[in-house]
C-alpha cells in the first residue's frame, strides 16, 4: 500500500489525518452520531486515508470515496479496492470550473453524501455546498461536520487550512441558501472546547499533536456522557443534515 507521507503537498493534513487515525474511539464516536441520517448509495467527500471510510463500509453496501489529493485516492485504491461495498474511488474538487460538465456522470446519483472536517477547508462555502447537492439524488442529504465558534478561531484553525468555524445559525444559513432544509443538527465534542481553548489559543500550536489527540480518545466515554446533555447548547463541532430540496419550493418557503 502506498504511503500517504510521500505526498509532499499537503504535509500538514496527512500529519493530521495520520494522527486522528490512531483515535480508533473518536472515529466511531463520529461515525455513530451521523450513521442514523446515512441512507442508500454513500459518496464521502474528502476522504482523505479513509479514517470514516472503514466504517462506513461496515454499514453500507454502496460507497463511493473521493478527495481532491492524487496522493490520497491513490492510498484509498490500494486500501479498499478489493472491498464489496466500494463503487468507486474518485477525484472530487468541489469548486472547480465547470464541475457539474466534468461529473456529469455523477450527478442525481447519491442519497447521501458526507462532508466531514471538509467545508471549513472551503473558502467558496456556497459554490461547495451547491456542487455538491447536484450530486445528490431527489431528496438526498448532505451530511455536514465542521468546527465551530469563530470565537475560537486560532493558529491551530490557521495552520490546519481553515477559513472559517461555524454555528447552528450560520451552516443554517449555508445549506437552506443553497437548496437544502435543515432536517436535523447537534453540537458535539463539548469537552474538546476547553482542549482546543488551551492548545490552540493559549499555547498556540499549529498543528493537531499525538498527545491532544490521545486526550481526547482517552476522555471519549466522558465526553459522549456530557454530550448528551450538551449536544444542543455547545461543543467542539457543529453536524448539520441537510435534506435536498426543489429550488422552487425553497424560494416559496423563504417567502
Amino acid at each position: 500500500m502506498p504511503d500517504p507521507l510521500i505526498s509532499q503537498n499537503d504535509p500538514v493534513g496527512v500529519n493530521t489525518l495520520q494522527v486522528i487515525a490512531s483515535a480508533k474511539d473518536f472515529n466511531q464516536w463520529m461515525y455513530q452520531v451521523i450513521k442514523p441520517s446515512i441512507k442508500g448509495r454513500v459518496l464521502e467527500i474528502g476522504s482523505g486515508i479513509g479514517n470514516i471510510s472503514s466504517l462506513l463500509f461496515l454499514h453500507h453496501q454502496q460507497v463511493t470515496l473521493s478527495d481532491i489529493n492524487a496522493d490520497y485516492c491513490n492510498y484509498l485504491q490500494a486500501k479498499f479496492a478489493q472491498h464489496p461495498s466500494l463503487e468507486n474511488i474518485t477525484s472530487l474538487d468541489l469548486v472547480i470550473t465547470g464541475f457539474q460538465e466534468k461529473h456529469k456522470s455523477l450527478l442525481n446519483s447519491f442519497d447521501t453524501i458526507v462532508l466531514l472536517n471538509v467545508i471549513e477547508h472551503i473558502e467558496d462555502h456556497n459554490t461547495a455546498i451547491q456542487n455538491a447537492r447536484s450530486l445528490l439524488s431527489k431528496n438526498g442529504v448532505l451530511i455536514v461536520l465542521a468546527p465551530a465558534y469563530q470565537a475560537l478561531y486560532c493558529p491551530l484553525d490557521k495552520g490546519l487550512g481553515h477559513f472559517r468555524r461555524y454555528t447552528k445559525n450560520s451552516m443554517n444559513l449555508l445549506l437552506t441558501s443553497n437548496g437544502f432544509r435543515l432536517a436535523s443538527w447537534t453540537y458535539f465534542n463539548c469537552v474538546g472546547i476547553a482542549g482546543w481553548f488551551i492548545f490552540g489559543k493559549i499555547l498556540r500550536r499549529k498543528a493537531l499533536e499525538s498527545s491532544e489527540v490521545n486526550l481526547y480518545e482517552f476522555l471519549v466515554p466522558l465526553n459522549k456522557s456530557i454530550d448528551k446533555i450538551m449536544c444542543k447548547i455547545t461543543g467542539l463541532s457543529i453536524i448539520c443534515v441537510g435534506q435536498k430540496t426543489d429550488y422552487m419550493i425553497q424560494i416559496i418557503l423563504a417567502i
